[in-house]
């Protein structure tokens, strides 16, 4: 899935209602009526000590229980299958303003407590004048509750999914907080790197709706 630019941080949201404006125009006609939509993209910022670090994620997930919602269920947003490849980003590639479509899918019109990404493992590519101790420069990395649970988004308020509305949230996978590198020498030399995800909402639009 290839990473979309669409501008700087500071125009994205109004640049985000366009492209909703446009999406929901073209697909109204296909999707269930009454149905709400949401959409999630993902994007990051550079980091100093990598030079590329992929993720895959099989599941990206709502979890109900927000005030006032008695259904606490998971509705799954997209989810690999039997045989299917979990969804891969190179998240130093996500920055600047660019971003990459992860999930999208029509829900039951409510309210969502939580978004989750199902995060399988990643691999990461040492920048110029770093190696393992072993003298690697690249690694993979598991994380036990990633690929069980999920990460939970730290979301500034629970998802309002409005009938007929399309709901896009862009989540930012900070890869200077997800990644810690641990006692560096003076030479680059790294002993061990850490893969504990940090995911919170970086922006958030709605088109179709009477908000």
């Amino acid at each position: 899935m290839s990473p979309i630019r669409i501008g700087t941080a500071r125009r994205i949201l109004p640049i985000l209602g366009l492209s909703l404006l446009a999406m929901t125009a073209c697909d109204s006609s296909t999707e269930p009526a009454g149905d709400a939509t949401i959409r999630v993209q993902l994007t990051d910022a550079p980091s100093d000590m990598l030079d590329s670090a992929r993720v895959w994620i099989s599941k990206v997930y709502l979890q109900g229980g927000a005030e006032g919602d008695d259904e606490p269920g998971r509705v799954y947003l997209f989810e690999a299958q039997d045989g299917d490849e979990a969804r891969s980003f190179d998240l130093l590639r996500l920055r600047d303003g660019v971003v990459a479509d992860l999930a999208e899918a029509t829900v039951e019109p409510r309210a969502y407590a939580q978004l989750r990404l199902v995060v399988d493992s990643s691999r990461i590519w040492l920048a110029e004048g770093f190696e393992m101790e072993d003298g690697a420069t690249t690694a993979s990395l598991r994380i036990p509750s990633g690929s069980s649970s999920g990460i939970k988004v730290q979301l500034e308020r629970p998802l309002d999914a409005e009938s007929e509305a399309t709901e896009l949230i862009v989540v930012d996978f900070d890869v200077d907080e997800a990644f810690t590198f641990q006692n560096v020498g003076p030479t680059g030399v790294i002993r061990q790197v850490r893969f504990s995800p940090v995911l919170r909402e970086w922006g958030r639009g709605t088109e179709g709706s009477d908000r």
